[in-house]
Formats: structure tokens, sequence, C-alpha cells
């Protein structure tokens, strides 16, 4: 597993001098100081009212979650988390990545831990960190499920007794998978929108599920950030010696007037695919032989820190699936009685999905993880419209039990 640990700062990588401090939309300090103690505090992101990201929290402290954003945003006066403290979270329902939007200086001397949850027993999903998406299920009644994702790993030829299964979830690079097949490679070096890995293949011989894949974070300061501890979004990893179905490194992106790393800062899988790391200053010092993965550096911030996707950024909006509507924020509990839409029986039902700014010759194509030994892929057909604003349909079909469906659009 790649490593980079730190203990002091070694070099200047960029430097350049003091600017005024950037204005980070949405960073007013609602949720007022975030000043963890103890050695392990637990950020319970379901207390999260929903509602939009610029708008107040509910009550200060537990932030907001924007469906249409697809986040947990916090709105800090500061961060400040000491050293010997570690900072986990606890998932929202919507498995949503956290956005931290800081008015002052943020100082991370301890942990901040987002990484993916290793192998769980029969019948569970590995959960993810916040941002990521889950490792298959393994069951010794149903078989094993595909990772979760859409890097999640796809394929699984069997695990016999002098043949280890291997298939690992993908972000920015592909996974391990030498007898089976890992997920595909998916996001941009901007880390713009927000997610964060894939996860690995169940086992229905442990029966173990596969790893989840790590967390994504994206913390913005009008000031500084300092990281002299650790800031690790990692891929959960599978537990029985042999097999790789570990899940893929996550996504940290860090924008600030001033950074500075001296500390641990990964996004990484085991055998899982590495992450995505992108670091935005004015001036940045950071050791010379870099993080894990190597980042993605921009320098010249401007005046304002930009956030989410522009108004010409594809978008996929999930309609309807054999004629009953979709809901606007699905869930994909995976859970009989919470499924986002029922059926009472499989089989072939039209997906219809709305695409905007999808150029007429991109592929669509539907990905379905449910009991199996492969995830399942349906090329969509465009029905109507133009780049700005088209439908794509295609039918899928739907074995017994729970589906979890995602929608990519992408060039040929």
């Amino acid at each position: 597993m790649c490593r980079a640990l730190f203990a002091a700062l070694l070099a200047v990588l960029v430097a350049s001098a003091a600017s005024a401090a950037i204005v980070v939309p949405g960073a007013e300090g609602w949720d007022g100081p975030f000043a963890p103690t103890g050695a392990s505090y637990v950020v319970d992101l379901s207390k999260a009212a929903t509602g939009q990201w610029d708008g107040t929290p509910e009550v200060p402290g537990n932030g907001v979650y924007d469906p249409e954003k697809w986040a947990v945003v916090f709105k800090y006066e500061s961060v400040n988390v000491p050293a010997g403290c570690t900072v986990t979270f606890k998932n929202h329902p919507s498995r949503a990545p956290v956005v931290w939007l800081v008015s002052g200086d943020v100082t991370i001397a301890g942990s901040v831990n987002l990484n993916g949850e290793n192998s769980q027993p029969n019948g569970v999903f590995g959960e993810p960190g916040p941002g990521g998406f889950r490792g298959g299920a393994g069951t010794s009644s149903l078989g094993n499920t595909p990772g979760l994702g859409p890097g999640g790993a796809i394929e699984m030829h069997g695990r016999y007794y002098d043949r280890p299964g291997h298939s690992t979830g993908s972000y920015a690079t592909v996974g391990y998978a030498a007898a089976g097949t890992a997920g595909e490679i998916y996001g941009n070096a901007a880390i713009v929108p927000l997610i964060g890995g894939s996860g690995g293949f169940g086992d229905y011989a442990g029966p173990n599920s596969g790893g989840g894949g790590g967390g994504a974070l994206l913390v913005a300061s009008t000031n500084s950030v300092s990281l002299t501890g650790s800031l690790i979004c990692n891929g959960g990893q599978f537990n029985l010696t042999g097999d790789h179905r570990d899940g893929s490194g996550g996504a940290i992106r860090l924008v600030a007037d001033s950074v500075l790393i001296a500390g641990t800062i990964q996004a990484v899988g085991r055998d899982g695919g590495v992450g995505r790391i992108r670091l935005e200053a004015n001036s940045l010092a950071m050791p010379p032989s870099g993080v894990a993965p190597s980042p993605s550096i921009h320098n010249e911030l401007g005046a304002s820190a930009a956030l989410w996707p522009d108004a010409g950024t594809p978008r996929i909006v999930l309609v309807s699936i054999g004629e009953k509507p979709i809901p606007r924020d699905p869930q994909s509990s995976l859970v009989t009685g919470q499924q986002d839409v029922g059926f009472a029986s499989g089989g072939s039902k039209r997906l219809v999905v709305r695409c905007e700014n999808v150029p007429p010759d991109w592929r669509v194509r539907a990905r379905l993880a449910g009991r199996g030994w492969t995830a399942v892929f349906v090329n969509m057909s465009r029905t109507d419209g133009d780049e700005a604003l088209s439908t794509w349909e295609g039918d899928v079909p739907l074995s017994d039990g729970c589906t979890a469906i995602q929608v990519r659009a992408s060039a040929q």
C-alpha cells in the first residue's frame, strides 16, 4: 500500500507573496467554531437538516444537507482539530460528501478520517466514507454483489480453493483485478463535482463484503489551512488473506489563500484504485516528494473560490423506471421496504433520464448492481432534445431483490 507519512515540513514546493484573503461563498460562520475534544469525536451527518447550502442551518453545528449539490455543508468560523484527537463521520442517509466553508483559519494537528469501511460479515454492504460508495455484499445464499459507484468492481470470476477472487474499486486509476474486472476510471483532477471512491466486490464464500470507497472532503478557508496531523480518505480493505476486493481511495480538495502540508494526506486504496487530491492556494508549502496520490495543484485562485459545477456542466436526472417516478433525491437504501422504487417482480423495465449539456454523440449508460456475479451495463438511446436538454431511454433488467442503478454520460 502506498504511504506518504511526513513528520515535518521538508521543503517549499511553491511559494508566493502573501495576498489578501480569498472570498469563500457561504462562509458566514453560522455553525460556529469547530473545536472537537477528546481522543475520538464523531460528526453525525444525519443530523443535518435538508435545505439549500447557502441558507442558514436549523441547528448551528449540524450543517445543511443540499440534495441538489449532494453535499453536507458546514459553515464554520474556524477549525481546530488538536493533536491526539481523531475526527470521524457517521454517514448521512444519502452518503453525501462533506464540505467545510470556513471564515477563519483551519488547523488540523490531530486526525480527520473519512476512510471506507473494511469488509463486513454476511449480507452487509461495506459502508463508504461520506461521499464514497458501498462495497458489494456477500451472502452464502444469494451470491455476491458488485461494488457500488461509478468505479465499483464490475465482475467476479469466482473464488475457489486455489483461485482467490480479485475485483476492486477504481477511481483515478484502475484497481487490481487478477481474477475479475475492476471498476472504471471516473472524475476529474479538479474534483468538481466532489465525489469519493467506489466499492470492491462482495465474497459469498466468506461471506464478507467488499471494502467501501474512501470518502470526499472539500475544505475552503478564506485564510489558511495548516495540516500537521493527518487527513485521510482511504478505501476500505477486504479482510481475507489472498483476496483483493478493496475499495478505492476517495477525494480531498483544499482551497485557501495559504496551504501548509506538514503531515499526512492520503486518498488511496490498498489494492483498489487511488483517489484524487487537489490543493488550491496562492501560497503553498508541502514536502517535495508528493502526497498520496500526487496532487493536482492550482496557484492562481483569483478573488473567489469556485465550489460547485458551473451551469454548463453535464448533468443527469433520473426521471422514471417502469413508468414509476424516481425520487429527486434517491437514497439507494437497498433494504426491502425502503427502496426508492418497488415492483412486485423483476424483469425488464424502461428507464428514462433527462440529460443537460450532454452532446448527442456521447454515450449514456446505465450501470446495474444487484445480486450476481457481474454488474450489468445498458446503453441508452436519445429519444428527443438537443445538447442543452435531452431525454434518453433504455430497457434495464431487474432481478429479484434490490438493485442499485447509476447512469453516466461520457464521450465515446
